[in-house]
């Protein structure tokens, strides 16, 4: 008898760890126009902000913002005459977007996606300097026009 319990548990056991759940959370896409809200960038020694600056899309002299396609090709649109309309390719793998070439605004092409939502992205690329300390620029997108421009 006490086999036969032990059977039918390691069958139930077998049997729910062979199930899938499925994954019911839709992934959320990079694609569409992506306006430029804030841009901040920070420099830190042993762990401690000592240099920073903050932008808010107020202080922005005309509208930036970047549009993914989904052929993974993409524009960065900036008020800027002489670079108002700069095309790139990107590729995002996990947390990582890659554009190529770099983007204008920040000199990069790697970026790490903290948060990404339908609505919201915020990117960071963080820089190791020659004197050990680092810095850190974030740049938050929204897909929502925000006000002034």
């Amino acid at each position: 008898m006490n086999l036969r319990i032990l059977l039918l548990a390691l069958l139930f056991a077998v049997c729910f760890a062979a199930c899938k759940k499925d994954d019911k959370a839709a992934s959320v896409s990079i694609e569409g126009k992506w306006y430029l809200t804030a841009l901040k960038l920070s420099t830190f020694k042993n762990g401690v902000e000592y240099v920073g600056t903050d932008a808010r899309s107020d202080g922005f002299k005309a509208e930036y913002y970047f549009t993914f396609d989904d052929n993974n090709s993409g524009v960065e649109h900036s008020p800027d005459s002489y670079f108002s309309y700069m095309p790139f390719t990107y590729s995002l793998s996990n947390s990582v977007l890659m554009v190529k070439p770099s983007l204008h605004i920040v000199n990069h092409n790697k970026f790490t996606i903290n948060k990404l939502s339908d609505s919201d992205m915020t990117l960071t690329v963080k820089i190791t300097n020659a004197d050990k300390s680092y810095s850190l620029i974030v740049l938050t997108l929204s897909q929502t026009r925000p006000a002034g421009y």
